[in-house]
């Protein structure tokens, strides 16, 4: 069963951690803010810690596959040939 964003959770206050509803400083309101949407103190900042429903490592994957550059049809090994066996 999906979610649809009518009944996805909202976090009302952003003052406090999603899991454990600890009071959050300034600067730990900002830091905390997961890619899933919620904020969360530093024992549940980490996806492991708070069952993150974001897939990280598939977003990771798809990220790595964009920066890659591909290796096409040049061919390898080629600059280790002698070179008084070249042809001339």
């Amino acid at each position: 069963m999906e979610v649809t964003p009518t009944e996805a959770p909202v976090q009302k206050s952003k003052k406090k951690c999603w899991k454990c509803s600890a009071k959050l400083p300034l600067s730990q309101q900002q830091l905390g803010e997961c890619k899933c949407g919620f904020v969360f103190c530093s024992l549940h900042r980490l996806p492991e810690q708070h069952d993150c429903q974001y897939d990280h490592k598939e977003v990771g994957r798809q990220e790595a596959l964009k920066t890659m550059v591909p290796a096409g049809k040049k061919k390898m090994g080629r600059s280790f040939h002698r070179m008084d066996s070249r042809p001339e």
